[in-house]
């Protein structure tokens, strides 16, 4: 993958209490996202200089950002449909999951 460089005035603030400064750990692995480029503006204003972005094919891109996994972490990337998908790590997918089957228990 070859790195994107965007234009700074998309990345310049990121306002979203569930974004997390980048972290050396083992235990602390970014959470890596495919977008679409559709959603290029969206994810860059909600991510900001937080992540780290990469084209990925001729219509996707991957941001990699360290987050806290909450539900308005989840609900921001619920907003963003099929246009981002978590991708990882596992565990990070398999808890999105967790988060979206517990909602749809509600409405049975």
């Amino acid at each position: 993958m070859k790195a994107v460089h965007f234009p700074m005035r998309l990345t310049k603030k990121a306002k979203n209490s569930w974004l997390l400064p980048p972290s050396d750990s083992e235990e602390d692995k970014p959470v890596k996202l495919l977008c679409r480029n559709k959603k290029k503006k969206e994810v860059m204003a909600a991510l900001g200089n937080y992540a780290q972005y990469k084209e990925k094919e001729e219509d996707t891109f991957v941001a990699a950002v360290q987050v806290d996994e909450t539900s308005e972490f989840y609900g921001w990337l619920t907003g963003m449909g099929k246009d981002v998908i978590l991708m990882k790590p596992k565990k990070s997918v398999q808890a999105y999951r967790d988060y979206l089957k517990g909602i749809l228990k509600e409405y049975k």
